[in-house]
């Protein structure tokens, strides 16, 4: 039972990192395309952050799902596989 115990405090740690880790400022250096995708109604992460990371990235496209959670690619799956196969097309 420990070892669940001790896999659970890792668990907890790691995912701390995803809260104080800040790339930001090397956006500018991502040279490849890249589809920024995000659900308006997320309440995991602040859709907020989407445009933030599209105006960071050099020419990235942006693409809000109005109302859609976190879980976005299951919330709307049809919709989500169309845009990413038209942007990789």
């Amino acid at each position: 039972m420990g070892h669940l115990v001790a896999r659970g405090k890792e668990a907890v740690r790691r995912s701390g990192g995803g809260a104080t880790h800040d790339a930001m400022a090397r956006l500018a250096e991502i040279r490849v395309p890249t589809l920024v995708v995000h659900g308006t109604g997320d309440n995991v992460v602040d859709a907020g952050n989407a445009p933030l990371l599209a105006e960071g990235i050099p020419g990235a496209q942006l693409e809000l799902f109005e109302g859609v959670g976190h879980l976005l690619p299951w919330e709307r799956p049809e919709e989500f596989t169309r845009l990413v196969e038209e942007f990789l097309a």
